[in-house]
C-alpha cells in the first residue's frame, strides 16, 4: 500500500470527502467542505545523513469557518502513522469568497514530513 493511501484512510476517518492533489471541478461547483492533501518535496535534511524526508501537506476547506477541533483531530490522526509527523512550519490559514457570492471559505494547510530510512539503497 502506497503510503498516500494510508493518509487518505486516515483522513476518511474525519471526513468522507478527501482528495489527492486536486479537487474536481464538480465538487469546487457545490460544496466547499473538504480536506485535500498532496505531496510537497523529498528532502534530505543535510549532505551527511542517509535519510530523505517526504512533505505532505494537507489543507482543510470549510464554508465558513473550520472548527479547531477538526484541526487539532487531522493533527493527531496523522501523526498517529509510523514516521509521519507534523512539521515546525506554520499552518497556513487563507480566506476566499465562494464564487461570486458573500460567503467566506476557510482554508487551513499543514505540513506534515515523513521519514524514509534508506541506507545505501537511495539513489
Amino acid at each position: 500500500m502506497e503510503f498516500r493511501e494510508k493518509i487518505e484512510n486516515e483522513l476518511k476517518k474525519l471526513d468522507n470527502q478527501i482528495y489527492y492533489g486536486k479537487v474536481p471541478n464538480s465538487i469546487l461547483e457545490k460544496d466547499w467542505n473538504y480536506i485535500v492533501f498532496g505531496k510537497s518535496k523529498i528532502k534530505k535534511p543535510n549532505k551527511d545523513s542517509i535519510d530523505l524526508y517526504d512533505y505532505y501537506w494537507v489543507t482543510i476547506v470549510r464554508e465558513n469557518y473550520i472548527p479547531d477541533e477538526l484541526v487539532f483531530n487531522v493533527i493527531d490522526s496523522l501523526n498517529s502513522l509510523p514516521g509521519l509527523r507534523l512539521t515546525t512550519e506554520d499552518g497556513e490559514y487563507n480566506y476566499l469568497f465562494k464564487g461570486s457570492t458573500d460567503l467566506v471559505v476557510e482554508l487551513v494547510t499543514l505540513v506534515f514530513a515523513k521519514v524514509k530510512k534508506c541506507g545505501n539503497l537511495c539513489p
